[in-house]
């Protein structure tokens, strides 16, 4: 009886460790992943591991909103590449009531990375803002 008793502590115990509450559909901060990124040709660069995509269609979509911060770039492909601001694919940011760029009328966002549900690149714009007319930097790994 105590071998019975002790088999199904066992393997209750075994069950109980190896169940997961993590729930695979929110976006989970990925070691190594976010955005880095400087404004006005500064040296300086800020960053965000807070950051997902998502597709709709043959689009893709990239986010970045912690806190006071949004990125917002809307590509009209998925795959490696480079994609011309205009014609559908716009970049957004805004760092505060100080710092943003609503308006970009040049730039560009390269994909050089798809893969295993990351994405990474990189991204150049210019163009009216307040106090911010031209913001460069990178992605990487960014997942869903």
């Amino acid at each position: 009886m105590k071998t019975i008793k002790f088999l199904a502590l066992t393997l209750l115990t075994l069950f109980t460790i190896s169940c997961s509450s993590d729930d695979n559909n929110s976006a989970q901060p990925v070691a190594g992943a976010g955005f880095v990124w400087s404004i006005n040709g500064q040296t300086t660069t800020k960053n965000t591991s807070v950051a997902n995509y998502n597709l709709q269609g043959t689009a893709m979509n990239l986010f970045a909103t912690p806190s006071g911060t949004v990125f917002e770039i809307n590509l009209t492909g998925s795959t490696p590449g480079t994609y011309t601001l205009g014609n559908g694919n716009a970049l957004y940011y805004n760092f505060s009531t100080t710092e943003n760029l609503t308006s970009p009328t040049t730039g560009s966002v390269t994909i050089t990375s798809f893969a295993n549900n990351k994405v990474s690149g990189t991204f150049t714009a210019s163009g009216v803002g307040t106090g911010v007319t031209s913001i460069s930097g990178s992605f990487t790994n960014i997942g869903l």
